[in-house]
């Protein structure tokens, strides 16, 4: 198992305990990077992908984040499977619903509550499984 999976493991297990401790903010970060972290494995571990590649990327593109986002949703939009446009489709919004969670999570002046945190881990629990498929 690469480093970048077990993070998202850790940050799995991380996020449950600070739901548990009602530290809703936390549960949002630990969430979206789960995900993130299994993003950066298919990129560095899947597609044989380098930082240099990331910053070549991001010449044309806001963030690194948003060059891995996008580099794993054409992966799965291109991937050959039956429900190949609708994964990737869902994929893109799960995910970018959860990014907004994390965002509203670290770095709005307003209440995070119990609903946005489970809405958080549930978005992340979909999103897990089709980011663990990818090989």
């Amino acid at each position: 198992m690469s480093y970048f999976r077990n993070k998202s493991d850790i940050l799995g297990e991380s996020a449950l305990c600070l739901k548990d401790k009602s530290f809703f903010p936390g549960v949002a970060h630990c969430s979206y990077y789960r995900c993130y972290l299994l993003i950066q494995d298919i990129w560095y571990n899947v597609l044989g992908k380098t930082e240099g590649d990331i910053s070549i990327a991001k010449n044309y593109q806001d963030s690194s984040h948003m060059v891995l986002i996008k580099e794993v949703e054409n992966l799965i939009k291109n991937s050959g499977e039956p429900n190949a446009a609708f994964e990737s489709k869902t994929f893109k919004r799960k995910f970018f619903d959860l990014k907004r969670l994390r965002t509203s999570a670290d770095y709005k002046d307003e209440d995070f509550t119990y609903d946005m945190c489970c809405e958080s881990i549930s978005l992340s629990d979909d999103l897990v499984p089709l980011l663990k498929r990818i090989k």
